[in-house]
């Protein structure tokens, strides 16, 4: 299910060697027509504070779903009320928003792209990751860390 706020395509100023793989890539008829640029990236769900789903446009008409998640931050648990208010900032976050800079280059063990989100705000330039950490929205963390 489509998050409506989150239904449209987000240009991509930036889509790292790592974030898609071409391998597999199908050329596929796309439901709205991707606006011009580097790629585009369509949010199709926002999972929890700090995971969400995404369709990444790739040249020769090639699309790929992929899973980001927010790398060096652990959001709480999305049946949680922090987990709820975290992900309500994220759906809200990143709902109002034209163009996205994402990175990434290294999945985890769930094969989630681990990602970092720049994007132009409602208060200028803006990192996602940093934001949720600063609003208390999600801690620092690390692969590996209990």
């Amino acid at each position: 299910m489509l998050v409506p706020s989150l239904s449209r395509y987000l240009t991509a100023g930036a889509v790292l060697a790592g974030v898609v793989l071409v391998a597999g890539c199908q050329p596929q008829n796309v439901a709205a027509p991707a606006p011009a640029g580097d790629g585009a990236m369509l949010v199709t769900e926002v999972v929890d504070g700090d995971t969400f789903h995404a369709e990444v446009q790739l040249p020769f008409g090639c699309m790929v779903r992929r899973t980001f998640r927010l790398r060096a931050l652990n959001a709480p648990e999305a049946g949680t009320p922090a987990g709820r208010k975290a992900k309500r900032f994220m759906e809200e976050e990143l709902g109002s928003v034209e163009r996205v800079l994402l990175t990434s280059s290294l999945t985890d063990k769930y094969d989630r792209y681990l990602a970092d989100v720049f994007y132009e705000g409602k208060e200028g330039e803006r990192y996602l990751n940093r934001e949720l950490l600063e609003r208390g929205l999600a801690s620092t963390w690390k692969p590996g860390w209990n």
